[in-house]
């Protein structure tokens, strides 16, 4: 049977570095509740993959200390410990900005597009605290809305009174001095970056369905990360709930192409813990590493980091 290939992808600041840097911490250590070995690192920079571990191990923020370029593209040969099983796991781009690339450039690499053609298998991470992914209400999309629309209307104005006032002084034979100002200048104008996360994600899906081969189904484990600050607020949610509730969207879309997309949610909470909240990190500070973690696939929670992986490779 020929390896899998796995490829891991994501927007900025959705969960990525802090899953591999615990996959690779807890794979080095041949810890018991990592289901998986590291068979080999075929191309990637090791000391990057050494540094976040580091980090990850000892509580700290994994820091961008590394440049994208300096950290390239990650392939790992990755073995079960049972038996001779291999799989390849590729992150394209640890940061989340070839993704966000596509969304704003609206095209591919034909390097990617190679990767994506031999991955059928894919892990997408999703962080439902970013501010992008926060639900909204009708009265919120509202709001803004009206201020692109006030900033139109300003601009329709502004170019129709310059216009009467380039008339007004022909006919007078005044000659206007004043220098005019763009009007509404603090007014917030559209940036790519400002568009919903569900939307980049959605667009990257229709990508992958419209451009490649539907012979078989793509799998994907959609993990939402920091579970573990969902469970404090709101403890009896599934991970499949909490992508209905923040990113409705892509909720929908997976749903309505569950003919070409075998997909299962994942709660993932790599670190555990928020590092930032003192008194629950006294507690986690005197565990083992590997205790730290907790993925949760809607009916059961497990401590093996693995997880979203063997499942695609069921």
């Amino acid at each position: 049977m020929p390896e899998k290939k796995i490829s891991i992808i994501g927007l900025p600041a959705s969960g990525k570095t802090t899953y591999i840097a615990a996959l690779w911490a807890l794979m080095l250590n041949n810890s018991p509740h990592c289901s998986l070995l590291l068979n080999s690192l075929k191309s990637g920079n090791q000391q990057y993959l050494n540094k976040i571990s580091e980090a990850w191990l000892s509580f700290s923020e994994i820091g961008r200390t590394f440049l994208a370029k300096d950290v390239g593209e990650v392939v790992m040969n990755l073995q079960y410990k049972d038996s001779q099983k291999v799989a390849v796991l590729n992150i394209p781009d640890f940061f989340g900005e070839l993704f966000d690339a596509h969304f704003k450039d609206r095209e591919w690499t034909e390097d990617y597009l190679d990767l994506m053609k031999s991955s059928r298998q894919l892990i997408l991470f999703v962080d439902p605290y970013h501010e992008n992914n926060i639900a909204r209400t009708i009265m919120d999309e509202r709001q803004i809305l009206e201020q692109y629309a006030d900033l139109e209307n300003v601009m329709e104005e502004s170019a129709e009174q310059k216009q009467r006032g380039t008339e007004e002084n022909k006919e007078s034979g005044k000659v206007d001095t004043k220098e005019s100002k763009p009007p509404l200048a603090n007014a917030k104008i559209y940036q790519h970056i400002n568009s919903s996360n569900q939307v980049k994600l959605v667009e990257i899906l229709q990508y992958l369905l419209f451009s490649l081969s539907r012979a078989e189904p793509f799998k994907i484990a959609i993990v939402v990360s920091k579970w573990d600050k969902v469970m404090e607020n709101f403890p009896n949610k599934r991970p499949d709930e909490v992508v209905k509730r923040n990113l409705p969207l892509l909720y929908q879309f997976l749903n309505c192409n569950a003919s070409d997309l075998i997909f299962k949610f994942f709660g993932v909470s790599a670190q555990g813990v928020d590092y930032h909240n003192t008194d629950g990190l006294d507690e986690f500070v005197k565990m083992l590493p590997e205790d730290r973690v907790n993925i949760f696939d809607g009916v059961n929670y497990s401590k093996d980091i693995a997880t979203p992986i063997t499942w695609l490779l069921e």
